[in-house]
């Protein structure tokens, strides 16, 4: 059997309902080397439904701030990507201005002579194997040639 905090508060609701009902005349109940009373014996499973209610009320509330706070999110970072840009044009890409705003300017990437020579032959490579042709590589590429001799181009 599955036991979780919903089945133990239904269960306990069983129980409070059975003390009610059939010890509510017994003076004392000696339990786990305490003694209850039928109202101090209630009182104490009460005291663990209303934790798990507790529990669930405060996931209900941490949920409902973690959608809050995502969908501030998006909308903010929409809205700061958008001030940096503004910030970018008014005062140029590499501005001290940017510091003021906690921005950082976009840094140059910069290639060694290796990674150049690398990056051009993997750029040969990707248009080979893809078939792809630049404009003036495609202004040689002509249609086939129409069929010579005497055949009419269709098979007999």
């Amino acid at each position: 059997m599955i036991k979780n905090r919903m089945h133990t508060q239904g269960l306990d609701q069983h129980v409070i309902e059975g003390i009610r009902r059939d010890l509510a005349g017994m003076g004392s109940l000696p339990l786990d080397g305490k003694v209850y009373t039928p109202a101090t014996l209630e009182a104490r499973i009460q005291a663990r439904i209303d934790a798990a209610s507790a529990i669930l009320a405060a996931k209900a509330t941490w949920q409902h701030a973690i959608a809050t706070y995502e969908a501030e999110d998006e909308e903010v970072s929409r809205v700061v990507g958008d001030l940096k840009g503004l910030v970018e044009c008014i005062f140029g890409r590499q501005c001290v201005q940017l510091a003021d705003f906690g921005f950082a300017p976009r840094k140059q990437v910069t290639l060694t002579e290796e990674q150049k020579v690398v990056a051009v032959a993997k750029r040969a490579a990707t248009r080979k194997a893809r078939g792809t042709l630049g404009p003036k590589a495609k202004l040689r590429i002509t249609g086939a040639s129409g069929p010579t001799g005497g055949s009419s181009g269709v098979p007999s």
